[in-house]
């Protein structure tokens, strides 16, 4: 049943450091909308199968689109798309302005590895330019080590106090007691830091480490 579900997260959030109350998550590829703002029209986002003919595991193939339209109940233009795998068909998604220019970048946290004990997970972050999806940032989200996983959550917060939200991975507990007898001295699978934070650099036009 496992590899029938798509895990979908939308979580709705505004310019600074402020987040919005309102979040939808939904089970299996959806279609969601965030409301225009002073910045753009109306965002239309779906998830979908990209085939389901594919063998073996059509769950696992999915595509993000991206579309936009005055009109909240209408996708009237296409502006971007990936598309992406994932095993089991779990993924996360959200949504949040980490650039600062009113429109929305999209994490998307996917994982690889079927079987026992091997998946592993990535957080990619991407921004739309010139109708596509470019990726900003791209980095370790959750894995096993031993019987036990290791794993992020996603926070954020005006780190730098330039006006602009930024991107916090908060480590989730781990017993490195556990962790210790399943890998004896080499932690190097594991982080050694509580909090990640990443902000928005113009320069590069990259997320980097802050």
């Amino acid at each position: 049943m496992l590899g029938l579900l798509a895990f979908f997260m939308i979580a709705f959030l505004g310019t600074g450091n402020q987040l919005n109350s309102g979040a939808v998550k939904i089970i299996g590829p959806s279609d969601v909308r965030l409301p225009k703002n002073n910045f753009r029209k109306n965002l239309f986002l779906q998830v979908r199968f990209r085939d389901p003919q594919l063998w073996p595991y059509p769950e696992e193939e999915l595509s993000l689109i991206v579309s936009e339209g005055d009109n909240p109940r209408w996708r009237e233009k296409q502006i971007a798309s990936k598309n992406f795998y994932t095993s089991y068909g779990l993924f996360e998604l959200e949504a949040a302005d980490l650039t600062g220019n009113g429109i929305e970048e999209f994490l998307l946290v996917t994982g690889d590895g079927r079987g026992t004990n091997v998946r592993r997970e990535t957080l990619r972050v991407f921004t739309i330019y010139r109708n596509s999806l470019k990726e900003i940032l791209r980095t370790k989200f959750g894995g096993y080590f031993g019987v036990d996983y290791w794993r992020y959550h996603i926070e954020y917060a005006d780190v730098n106090e330039d006006g602009i939200l930024d991107l916090e991975l908060i480590l989730d507990d781990i017993d490195y007691n556990r962790a210790k007898l399943s890998l004896g001295n080499d932690f190097t699978i594991i982080p050694h830091e509580k909090i990640e934070r990443f902000c928005w650099d113009k320069l590069s036009q990259k997320l980097k480490g802050c």
